[in-house]
């Protein structure tokens, strides 16, 4: 994926609109704007972005490209870090850099406050984190993709029933 592409995410049943703009690291970077604007007045490289993770590439087929531009060198400077985590053995924690070759291993507690390393691979699920992020409800996803922390949670119980 080329890296400073502009997006328009068909997120239907929302108003708003959602663009994504591809980064060197090929991460999503992605902004929310809740009315309508120019968008040809909008330099993405000088408004920070909401959230950021990974798109699969056949999903930008099904976003609307809208220009290329130039990647800032505030941009190149804030690649963001996201955690892996295990299901089953919540000290099995690892700090993922974009770029770097190999997830670093570290304490749960180093990743608080990061974002889990996910791949999005639907319309449908990019859409409903990127309204959750911005209406502050969780995902149907939130309990099992949070952080745990060592003390304070237990691995997931994947036989548990849903609340």
């Amino acid at each position: 994926m080329q890296a400073g592409k502009v997006y328009r995410i068909p997120c239907k049943e929302f108003s708003g609109t959602f663009y994504c703009k591809t980064m060197p690291w090929k991460i999503g970077n992605f902004y929310y704007f809740s009315a309508d604007i120019n968008i040809a007045e909008i330099n993405f490289g000088e408004i920070d972005f909401f959230y950021a993770n990974w798109v699969n590439i056949r999903l930008y087929k099904e976003f609307e490209f809208i220009r290329k531009e130039s990647i800032t060198e505030k941009e190149q400077n804030s690649i963001p870090r996201f955690f892996r985590q295990s299901f089953y053995n919540i000290n099995d924690c690892k700090l993922v850099t974009p770029g770097q070759a190999d997830a670093i291993p570290c304490s749960p507690e180093d990743c608080i406050g990061l974002e889990r390393a996910v791949v999005y691979d639907s319309i449908d699920s990019i859409c409903e984190k990127l309204i959750s992020k911005i209406n502050g409800k969780p995902t149907w996803d939130h309990e099992i993709m949070r952080l745990r922390i060592p003390g304070k949670d237990k691995p997931f119980d994947f036989n548990a029933k849903p609340h």
